[in-house]
């Protein structure tokens, strides 16, 4: 099995358990705050999560365009004349 199809079972699985769990949460706190709140809270704890996925993703593919950059770096280069 490659690499990518694990990470992205990993990233499946994960995002499955996340929803559980914000399906739980929302259900045990929506007993003691208004609905507003409730998803404007829900809202942000989404945000945080997309940004903090984001960043690390920004690194993983900065870390593989400078892979590439250097494969085609010590490649030899044709004439175009």
């Amino acid at each position: 099995m490659h690499a990518d199809n694990r990470r992205g079972i990993l990233a499946m699985s994960l995002a499955m358990a996340l929803f559980i769990a914000n399906d739980a949460l929302v259900k045990q706190v929506s007993a003691t705050l208004p609905g507003p709140q409730l998803i404007f809270l829900r809202g942000l704890m989404a945000t945080t999560l997309v940004l903090i996925m984001a960043q690390a993703n920004k690194k993983e593919n900065k870390r593989r365009l400078c892979e590439e950059l250097n494969t085609l770096a010590k490649q030899p280069r044709e004439n175009i004349n």
